[in-house]
């Protein structure tokens, strides 16, 4: 194989020369031309990843992220300038990135073993109608991080971590107006509230579509399995359902709801064997930090500051590498050269790992 590296557009001719240890030699020639490439229409999410995140969990967040890209491929955003410096719960950007989203993965300290298992933070949303996070974060907690792994999990809490930082959350039902609180909180989008009810939830007699608690999560009592609720049962298939993705639709983006999963509400189906008795189960309670969000422009100005409730502080992620090791399209591989450090950033053009949009559904790993 043949790997050509560009260093710039144009046209340039490439001679190719092979030649065997008794001295023969045959040569080739061939053109190649490198033209400014054509936008992508597609909805993209930037994946960056500090050192502290092997190759192996890069590939299951990436997955994750690859089917959020697919069931949100057809919201048109402007891209948005994220400028090198921007920090993010303490992560600098060394580059000025465009972008409709990125997505930070971190493995640090969140609060040890057996509790929560990540927390999301959207860092910084565009200005304007809709109000789109533009930035987010997911740190997995690195004394949980192998048992996640080694229960197959990770994917699933890379994807339910995601939803967070592109707006499942309470901030953002809030700003669309969208969350009712009390007693009965839950979320008043019409698509949700639609798909609850084709799900089997037609005869449910409590405020639709319910939340937890926290405002950020289904209610685990009403919605069991669904991959947005605040558990996760180890070993059984946590179903993205038409209901999530209606919501997503509810907040603003153009969602494909036949990426759906079948679901249908506890009531609705038969029990799941493997759960005649309670099995182990992950806790994603918790896991949202509303720390300050910035308010950018496209040109990466910033518009408004959002603090933090009162009272309350984001951690930071002090003490660790701050520089990002971002797989992103747009971008052109660098040159081959002695191994690099992972604390340095690789732009490589094809999303990593490659693989195919459009089959979701049938892609999530189990």
């Amino acid at each position: 194989s043949i790997y050509v590296y560009t260093v710039d557009f144009g046209t340039a001719i490439i001679t190719v020369t092979a030649t065997d240890p008794s001295g023969l030699s045959a040569s080739t020639e061939f053109t190649v031309t490198i033209g400014t490439s054509t936008p992508d229409s597609d909805f993209s999410i930037v994946s960056g990843f500090t050192s502290s995140v092997t190759n192996a969990q890069r590939t299951l967040i990436r997955a994750a992220e690859v089917q959020w890209e697919a069931i949100l491929a057809g919201t048109d955003l402007p891209d948005v300038a994220v400028t090198a410096g921007f920090e993010c719960r303490g992560l600098s950007f060394p580059d000025t990135i465009r972008a409709d989203h990125v997505f930070l993965s971190h493995v640090g300290s969140v609060d040890g073993p057996g509790g929560t298992l990540a927390v999301a933070t959207i860092c910084a949303r565009r200005s304007g109608s809709g109000a789109f996070p533009v930035v987010s974060i997911a740190v997995f907690d690195a004394a949980d991080i192998d048992r996640i792994v080694g229960a197959g999990s990770l994917f699933d809490v890379a994807f339910h971590e995601l939803a967070h930082g592109l707006g499942f959350l309470s901030t953002s039902f809030a700003r669309s107006g969208l969350l009712a609180s009390g007693s009965d909180p839950h979320f008043t989008g019409s698509g949700a509230r639609t798909a609850f009810d084709a799900a089997g939830g037609g005869s449910y007699t409590g405020a639709k579509v319910p939340l937890s608690s926290d405002l950020s999560h289904w209610r685990e009592e009403v919605f069991d399995i669904e991959v947005m609720t605040p558990r996760l049962e180890v070993g059984v298939p946590q179903p993205v359902s038409a209901i999530l993705l209606a919501a997503m639709g509810d907040l603003g983006y153009a969602v494909d709801i036949g990426l759906a999963d079948d679901y249908t509400l506890p009531g609705t189906r038969p029990p799941i064997a493997d759960r005649v008795q309670p099995g182990p189960a992950f806790d994603l309670s918790g896991d949202v930090v509303h720390g300050p969000v910035v308010i950018l422009g496209t040109d990466g100005s910033v518009a408004d500051i959002i603090p933090a409730p009162p009272g309350y502080a984001a951690p930071a992620l002090s003490g660790h590498q701050v520089t990002i090791d971002v797989r992103s399209p747009p971008a052109v591989r660098s040159p081959p050269g002695p191994a690099d450090p992972l604390d340095q950033v690789s732009w490589i053009r094809e999303p990593w790992p490659a693989a195919p949009r459009r089959e979701a559904r049938a892609r999530r790993p189990r």
